[in-house]
């Protein structure tokens, strides 16, 4: 299954069940494989290709007893394995429903920072009726004008759901038979729905067997949505979904590492360890005016909105560097930079702008929500195991480049 949001007409973000996937959320019965006290970490076998990493002094079980070899945790992934470290886990668990993240152990309310002053007070203080003592909870963007109504039943769902893992945890644990993947988010046709999938869509279309599902989850969750839920049948329409939207041709564009820009200019975007560098050049770059400051600045305007969605589409997390094309006035910067957080207003993803240097970077952070557009739809080449270079026994400008071997695909 594939899923993909476009914002007029224009793809933002794209999914795909068992490629995009992510493992963040979901909740192990695992076993402690090694507690390293230098490095103030847990290594924790949870049943997947790597153990997963747990921050001490979280390592302790439900009797505050500190965790030893062989052991068994409750922990849940907040972060997908990357490179050749495993995923990072948490003994805090969260839950989250339509209108709100359940927190089982932590004694906290609060709401999306995306809400206004008035609805985050109205809603936190909806939520403190509702919880008792040492529980939390968060309001979620989707619960803006919901009543205390919804939320108590979101919360009543969150809540069976959690005693029926506490359940489950409590048998893996006695009787030995851990790790075990406890709770996960498998179906991408109802997460999405239950993450993505709000009023500010005009329609929510769904070809294939999932719509049935999709339609009874929002009739349930959001009956004033189900409207907007339509069945795309590709025999009446005489084209498939994703052929009649361009999908498959803006998702190939997604996956290059430079973008045209539509006035000429280019992004380059390469993607190292430690970080993402995204470069704004010029180019073929044609303006209306032949003054340097006013071309570089409408370059960089164009390019900053083209870097939300390139983040937003390709999920570019951690640390993200930004070189644009060198401007003098501070306004002009100051523009660039509003342009490029108005560009990132739709984004899901926690992420930060910081402001923009002498040289004309700008830093930007950002959470992964998966595995990454590119990571999903490509492996390393075999050759130069991503170098992006084939070396060569002899130097290169003495070489024949006629007798170099081609490269085994």
């Amino acid at each position: 299954m594939q899923a993909s949001v476009l914002e007029d007409g224009i793809l933002v973000e794209h999914y795909a069940s068992g490629i995009t996937d992510t493992s963040v959320g979901n909740i192990y019965a695992g076993k402690i494989c090694g507690v390293l006290p230098g490095i103030g970490s847990a290594f924790v076998d949870i049943g997947e290709e790597k153990a997963g990493i747990l921050k001490l002094p979280s390592p302790n079980n439900r009797n505050g007893q500190r965790l030893r070899y062989g052991d068994p945790v409750l922990v849940q992934v907040t972060k997908d394995p990357r490179g050749h470290k495993g995923p990072d886990l948490s003994s805090k668990i969260s839950l989250s429903g339509r209108f709100l993240v359940f927190m089982p152990f932590a004694n906290v309310v609060g709401a999306s920072s995306k809400l206004e002053g008035r609805e985050r007070a109205r809603l936190r203080k909806m939520l403190r009726e509702i919880l008792p003592q040492g529980e939390g909870a968060i309001a979620r963007t989707a619960a803006a004008g919901c009543s205390e109504e919804s939320l108590e039943s979101d919360y009543e769902a969150l809540k069976k759901r959690w005693q029926e893992i506490e359940m489950q945890y409590a048998r893996f644990a006695t009787t030995g038979r851990y790790p075990a993947l406890l709770k996960s988010d498998s179906d991408l046709a109802l997460k999405l729905t239950r993450d993505v999938f709000n009023d500010s869509f005009t329609a929510l279309q769904v070809q294939g067997r999932d719509f049935e599902k999709v339609r009874s989850y929002v009739g349930e969750t959001n009956p004033e949505l189900l409207a907007k839920v339509q069945r795309w049948d590709p025999a009446l329409e005489k084209e498939d979904i994703f052929d009649h939207y361009g999908i498959e041709n803006q998702l190939n564009l997604g996956l290059e590492r430079i973008v045209e820009l539509p006035n000429g200019g280019t992004l380059v975007i390469d993607k190292t360890e430690a970080l993402t560098a995204i470069d704004v050049n010029s180019a073929k770059f044609s303006a209306r005016s032949a003054e340097m400051e006013n071309t570089a600045t409408q370059c960089n305007i164009e390019a900053a909105k083209e870097i939300g969605r390139q983040l937003r589409l390709r999920d570019i997390g951690g640390m993200v560097i930004v070189d644009f094309i060198n401007m003098q006035l501070e306004s002009d910067k100051q523009l660039v930079l509003s342009t490029l957080q108005k560009s990132m207003e739709g984004d899901r993803s926690k992420h930060a702008i910081e402001g923009m240097s002498s040289l004309g970077l700008v830093e930007i952070t950002r959470k992964k929500l998966g595995q990454g557009l590119v990571e999903s739809f490509s492996h390393e080449c075999e050759n130069c195991h991503g170098r992006g270079l084939i070396i060569s026994r002899e130097p290169v400008k003495a070489a024949d480049t006629q007798e170099r071997p081609e490269p085994q695909v």
